[in-house]
């Protein structure tokens, strides 16, 4: 392998890395406590729609 093309696939790695969602565990953890303890009420149908609307954007940035 040449250094250009390892360059090219370090750089497709770095531009995929940086398409995804940073993830915060430790605020996932007391998220899911939260709700597990019912500190934190869901509405389940607001919750739905407003996925959907997440994952409508994104396709329709993706054409």
């Amino acid at each position: 392998m040449t250094d250009q093309e390892i360059t090219g696939i370090i750089g497709e790695a770095k531009k995929a890395l940086q398409q995804m969602p940073e993830i915060d565990e430790a605020r996932i953890a007391e998220l899911r406590q939260a709700i597990a303890n019912g500190s934190i009420l869901l509405d389940v149908d607001t919750l739905a729609w407003d996925m959907l609307d997440f994952y409508r954007n994104r396709a329709d940035k993706s054409d």
